[in-house]
């Protein structure tokens, strides 16, 4: 199963997907310190060009692999997570491709949590549904 977590605040930010990946890397990093997970950057290549892109493609690169990796138990006993994060509304974001549907369908198969976010707010909730609430005391 797909999760999706869509909760569009009363105020957009209108931040790019980079600027929520940024957030959530802070926020996680801080609440779920002994965690193993990593940011997977499959972009196009961007401003690099399409040498970029297909240099990257021989090397393994595959569309649609989700945005966030988590290698950690949940704690519904799935043996790993990923989400994929969007923009905070689905007016602002692109919308899943075929290829990132692959991807999170691939997951659910082998049991792991597969999630979209829209935002950092979403992915924050999609960790939490995932791993728990964090056991960090805050002094």
């Amino acid at each position: 199963m797909i999760k999706e977590y869509l909760d569009p605040p009363t105020k957009l930010t209108k931040a790019l997907e980079d600027d929520h990946l940024i957030n959530f890397t802070t926020w996680f990093n801080h609440w779920y310190p002994d965690v193993y997970w990593f940011h997977v950057p499959n972009e196009n290549g961007g401003t690099a060009g399409k040498q970029y892109f297909l240099r990257q493609q021989a090397k393994g690169l595959r569309k649609g692999v989700a945005d966030i990796v988590i290698l950690h138990r949940g704690r519904n006993g799935e043996p790993f997570g990923v989400i994929e994060m969007k923009r905070e509304t689905k007016k602002l974001s692109t919308p899943v491709s075929k290829e990132q549907v692959e991807c999170l369908s691939a997951v659910s198969a082998q049991g792991g949590f597969a999630a979209v976010a829209y935002g950092f707010h979403c992915a924050k909730l999609a960790v939490i549904d995932f791993l728990g609430p964090s056991t960090i005391i805050v002094k």
